[in-house]
């Protein structure tokens, strides 16, 4: 089943990212999700989002590939 979520994302260039202690250069490599006390990112944001929105199987693949997972985030991140 298909979840709506609702989802603040923010310009990494205009925001100030020291509210959230992190830098330009660290969301120039990849996506962070901050919600209540969790923080993630990459690939973990990435699993954290789908399961969030009912996609529970990819969500499951990506953090059962674990260091796969992290490694084609940082590919696919750094060929866009």
């Amino acid at each position: 089943m298909r979840k709506e979520l609702a989802i603040t994302a923010l310009d990494f260039h205009s925001t100030d990212l020291s509210q959230f202690d992190l830098s330009v250069q660290q969301c120039s490599k990849e996506v962070f999700l901050l919600h209540e006390q969790i923080r993630l990112s990459g690939a973990s944001a990435v699993a954290y989002v789908l399961k969030a929105r009912g996609n529970k199987v990819m969500a499951t693949i990506i953090t059962a590939l674990g260091p796969v997972s992290r490694f084609m985030y940082r590919w696919v991140a750094e060929h866009r």
